[in-house]
């Protein structure tokens, strides 16, 4: 006797399978929503014009490096390395514009070098075939080791003052909406027009099954390579506005910070599976959003360093787990062990 497959599923399968299928950056923009209304009601000053547009810019950074580490993760990898990456490049800009360089030749550069990392890191990935948790551990140490030892000899230095596309992505505003912001929705925007193409449509199709991907003619490995490039860029954009808004660069940020965790956080909130191909740009940003307000309401609420760690982990490992309950792992994925 056959049975049905729907008569025999149990409640809980029911109800994770339609959770899954849910567009969770709906979800996500749901709970922003009625966060900040509850804030607004509990927080004397919360409810801001200029608070509201301070938790916008000071998630413009995360925002800006989610939205690259999305499109690796969508495409079933993982990129530990673009907190260092937007670190090495930012400070490399700022020091050649230190030695007499040009602002624009200077930020050309640092690109450059940000590409040249990424580029790395998506040959070692997708040729040499290396998982790319191990990978990207593993270049992101080599990176800093290498920049800090022989070309960034200073932990910390100051923009010239004549940058002055720095200094308006810094202190700038169009219509009273800080430049970070106008930044971290520009891209936001471009990720998702590309996304929503055929580039958008092979990496989903690279995340969804690699394999079926190359038999249909998809050309993988490059496919995989880009969106490491992908990555990069974005972790370099995210690195000038950062730093332009700071003033400086910082290399002890990228050493001791909790940046990275936060990232993985962002992705993982907003809606990309680690399983890969699930995930929308939209998502993440409202995800990044998200964490700009807790992160402002626990500054309100007078929280230590420690304190807002460990909301901040206990919000990472809770987003990883229901990831893994909503989206487990196919045997493909865990045997590959790419993650």
């Amino acid at each position: 006797m056959v049975t049905s497959s729907v008569a025999s599923e149990t409640p809980v399968g029911g109800v994770r399978r339609r959770l899954a299928a849910m567009d969770q950056g709906y979800i996500v923009a749901g709970v922003l929503l009625a966060l900040v209304v509850v804030f607004s009601v509990t927080l004397p000053g919360f409810f801001s014009t200029a608070n509201l547009l301070n938790a916008a810019r000071s998630a413009s950074v995360l925002g800006l490096l989610a939205i690259g580490m999305a499109v690796v993760v969508i495409a079933r990898g993982l990129d530990l390395s673009v907190v260092i990456i937007m670190s090495v490049s930012c400070a490399m800009a700022v020091e050649l514009m230190l030695a007499g360089h040009g602002e624009a030749a200077a930020l050309g550069a640092g690109l450059l070098i940000a590409l040249g990392l990424g580029l790395v890191n998506g040959l070692l990935v997708a040729y040499v075939e290396v998982p790319p948790l191990f990978v990207t551990l593993a270049t992101s140490l080599l990176y800093l080791g290498f920049f800090r030892l022989v070309l960034l000899p200073k932990d910390q230095q100051a923009v010239p003052a004549g940058a002055s596309l720095m200094t308006w992505l810094g202190r700038g505003s169009v219509l009273g909406v800080p430049s970070p912001v106008l930044v971290l929705a520009a891209a936001a925007a471009l990720a998702t027009w590309f996304m929503s193409r055929n580039y958008g449509r092979f990496v989903r199709a690279q995340g969804d099954n690699p394999a079926a991907a190359a038999l249909v003619g998809l050309p993988t490995r490059p496919l995989l390579v880009s969106t490491y490039l992908v990555s990069a860029s974005a972790a370099f954009v995210a690195g000038v506005v950062g730093v332009s808004v700071a003033g400086s660069y910082d290399l002890r940020a990228a050493v001791t910070g909790t940046q990275l965790y936060d990232v993985i956080a962002v992705v993982v909130i907003g809606g990309v599976s680690l399983a890969g191909a699930r995930g929308s740009i939209g998502g993440v940003v409202c995800a990044a959003l998200l964490l700009g307000v807790i992160g402002n309401a626990m500054t309100l609420l007078n929280m230590s360093v420690i304190e807002q760690s460990l909301s901040k982990a206990f919000i990472v490992l809770l987003a990883i787990v229901l990831d893994s309950l909503l989206h487990p792992r196919d045997e493909e994925t865990a045997r590959a062990g790419d993650m």
